[in-house]
């Protein structure tokens, strides 16, 4: 929002000054910030990521295979995406530790 604001400031200081080439990047400014606000919310609207397994009740001690499966169901891809799966940081740092996690963790990007 702050961003919009100061835009509007400027866009208003060069329209009194008369600066053309101010006025006219203020308005690309603006064009860009409501474009990329659009599909944000767009995009992030039709993503869905799903974790599930194969064993709904485990035993202490006992081993399960997590899977994360990630779908668009929007018409484009999503550029710049970035899918983190986190674990609760409480699991990992009580003794003793109530997790153990192996495998692929963390950053996938699309």
């Amino acid at each position: 929002m702050k961003w919009v604001f100061g835009t509007l400031v400027l866009l208003v200081v060069g329209l009194l000054l008369k600066l053309t080439l101010l006025v006219y990047a203020m308005y690309v400014l603006l064009g860009v910030l409501a474009l990329s606000r659009f599909f944000s919310r767009v995009w992030t609207n039709q993503i869905e990521a799903r974790r599930f397994s194969d064993e709904q009740v485990l035993e202490i001690g006992a081993t399960a295979e997590i899977k994360v499966a990630v779908q668009n169901s929007g018409r484009f891809g999503v550029p710049w995406m970035i899918l983190e799966d986190s674990l609760p940081q409480d699991a990992f740092t009580q003794m003793p530790l109530r997790l153990k996690a192996e495998g692929a963790r963390g950053l996938w990007s699309f």
